[in-house]
C-alpha cells in the first residue's frame, strides 16, 4: 500500500508513528510550506526508527522539528531508500515527545508572534528595565532595529526561527520589545555587500565569548 498524502490530513507526528509501529524502512519525501517559505525535506528511516533528517537549509533533529512544524504539504514514502549519513540517534519515542513539546510551544509562540515578516524596536525604556538577559538575548537584541523582521535576524544568527521565535517572546513578555510593523519580504540582488555595522561587530564580539 502506497503511504501518500497531505500533512493536513495526517501530521509529521502521525505519519512517523505509523512507520515507526509498522517498523518500515525507506524513505519520506516531503514538500513543505511554513511562513510562506516553500521547501524540500526527507526523513529516513530503518525498521521504523528514524536516522536521518534532512531540510534544504537543515539536518538532524533541527531539522526534524522544522519538518514537524511546517503548515501544509504533501509527503510521499520510497520504500527501502537508506540514507549515507545518519545524523539522528535520539530514540523513537523520545524524539517524537519532543517534536510534540515543541509543536505545544509552537502554537503558543504563533499566537503572539503569527509571521517571522515582523518588525520590532526596542522599547525607549528599555535602559531603565534592570533585567538579567543570556548571551543569545542579547545577540537578537543587538539586531532589534526597527528595519529588520524576525526571519531577518533568524537568518542573520543563522538560528532556527523556531529559537528566534522563543527568544522574542520572552522580549515580548516583560516589555523589552514593541511590535511596528508586519515587512514584506522582498528578493535582494544577488551579491550585494552591506558595510560591516556597529551592531555587526557587536555579535561578532558575543559570538566570541
Amino acid at each position: 500500500m502506497e503511504l501518500a498524502g497531505n500533512i493536513k490530513d495526517f501530521s509529521v507526528i502521525e505519519i512517523c508513528q505509523f512507520i515507526w509501529i509498522s517498523k518500515r524502512t525507506g524513505k519520506l519525501m516531503l514538500h513543505l510550506e511554513e511562513s510562506g517559505r516553500r521547501f524540500e525535506s526527507s526523513l529516513f528511516f530503518a525498521t521504523g526508527s528514524i536516522t536521518a533528517s534532512f531540510t534544504d537549509i537543515m539536518k538532524g533533529k533541527d531539522a526534524f522539528f522544522a519538518i514537524c512544524e511546517a503548515e501544509s504539504g504533501s509527503f510521499r514514502f520510497i520504500g527501502d531508500e537508506m540514507s549515507a549519513e545518519t545524523n539522528i540517534i535520539t530514540s523513537m519515542d523520545q524524539l517524537l515527545l519532543e517534536a510534540s513539546g515543541r509543536i505545544k510551544l509552537y502554537e503558543t509562540l504563533r499566537r503572539e508572534i503569527p509571521t517571522p515578516n515582523i518588525v520590532y524596536s526596542i522599547s525607549p525604556d528599555f535602559n531603565t528595565y534592570n533585567l538579567v538577559f543570556d548571551r543569545n538575548q542579547w545577540v537578537v537584541i543587538a539586531l532589534v532595529d526597527g528595519k529588520n523582521s524576525l526571519g531577518e535576524i533568524s537568518k542573520e544568527l543563522g538560528l532556527p526561527e523556531f529559537d528566534v521565535m522563543r527568544i522574542f517572546y520572552s522580549l515580548l513578555q516583560v516589555g523589552v520589545a514593541r511590535r511596528l510593523a508586519i515587512k514584506i519580504p522582498q528578493i535582494s540582488a544577488s551579491g550585494s555587500t552591506e558595510k560591516k555595522s556597529i551592531i555587526s561587530k557587536i555579535i561578532d564580539y558575543l559570538r566570541g565569548l
